[in-house]
């Protein structure tokens, strides 16, 4: 069952200026149909948040779309690299509904086919177990890392190769944030998030009980 709580609009604080929400999320769910089942899928300026039965809705921000992509694919470690390509919109597994941060055509083009080289590279000479290919290949993985994270604000001016660990970071706490909001909205939600999704050198979410997505 859908709870827009309609009798109690919702206002958030935005730049000094009390803004009403509530009109845009109706929009929305006119626009377009209530998906069923377990969903976490952006709808235009906001997530629709499915989970046990009810449905919330909450403002995108970088975090969700981290977690959407952990979502696509549970029970496997995602690094932070690749994470911040989802976001970007150059993941061949982007979440569907996800907009990514903004980047022109051209520099979108040319992040997408070096990723995409890397990661089948990647693979072959991990199936392969050449050591040297790998190490190498992790290596342009970081310049990558550091190229977008300067594309998408992540970091300063001069960047240095700790900068992969500052991504790994600005992911882990975008992930911890949204992760918070989400259970102060829609706790039971909240709450299988926090104990299912893992994060460390990599991103894993692992629900005990297997749970399919809509994202």
């Amino acid at each position: 069952m859908l709870l827009l709580e309609s009798k109690r609009a919702t206002l958030t604080a935005e730049g000094g200026q009390i803004a009403f929400q509530l009109d845009r999320i109706r929009s929305i769910i006119t626009a377009c149909p209530i998906a069923n089942g377990n969903v976490f899928q952006l709808r235009g300026e906001f997530w629709q948040l499915s989970f046990d039965g009810t449905t919330k809705f909450l403002k995108d921000s970088v975090g969700m779309g981290y977690i959407a992509r952990l979502l696509r694919e549970p029970k496997r470690d995602i690094p932070a690299i690749t994470l911040l390509a989802a976001r970007v919109g150059i993941d061949p597994l982007v979440a569907s509904g996800s907009s990514g941060e903004i980047l022109d055509d051209e520099a979108r083009e040319k992040y997408a086919e070096r990723y995409r080289v890397l990661l089948e590279d990647l693979a072959e000479a991990r199936d392969n177990n050449d050591l040297g290919p790998i190490e190498k290949l992790e290596n342009e993985m970081e310049a990558l890392t550091n190229e977008l994270a300067s594309a998408t604000s992540l970091g300063g001016r001069s960047r240095q190769k700790s900068d992969i660990e500052k991504v790994r970071q600005s992911v882990s706490m975008a992930l911890s944030r949204d992760i918070e909001r989400i259970t102060k909205r829609h706790e039971t939600l909240g709450r299988h998030l926090d104990a299912a999704i893992n994060s460390g050198l990599t991103f894993r979410y692992g629900p005990q009980r297997e749970t399919d997505w809509l994202t």
